[in-house]
């Protein structure tokens, strides 16, 4: 989405990813963040590359969440660190959203 020169509108009523100014929640939605997972069920060797690999995509993950949200990477990863679920008031302070698209919500 970073590439893309038009515009990009989402409104979040499940699950959604958007592009920065254009991010926007309804007042029941949840908005989960989380680190990356996985589910390697093959030899040691196999398993010790992927979790290798899950490792450095977290950390880019990670990198990618403080440049967008603006936030400091020790907060970054405490919250990615397990499923970790804000409203649409939360996700707007955090700066995952940019808009709670409810009755009175932020802006």
């Amino acid at each position: 989405m970073q590439y893309i020169l038009a515009p990009i509108t989402t409104l979040c009523m499940g699950q959604a990813a958007s592009t920065m100014g254009q991010r926007f929640a309804l007042p029941n939605s949840h908005i989960m963040i989380h680190q990356p997972s996985g589910g390697a069920r093959r030899q040691a060797s196999d398993i010790a590359i992927q979790a290798k690999e899950i490792l450095r995509w977290r950390e880019h993950l990670n990198r990618l969440s403080v440049h967008h949200a603006g936030r400091d990477i020790a907060l970054i990863e405490k919250h990615m660190e397990r499923d970790h679920y804000m409203g649409p008031q939360e996700a707007f302070e955090f700066g995952l959203i940019d808009q709670d698209a409810g009755p009175g919500g932020a802006s």
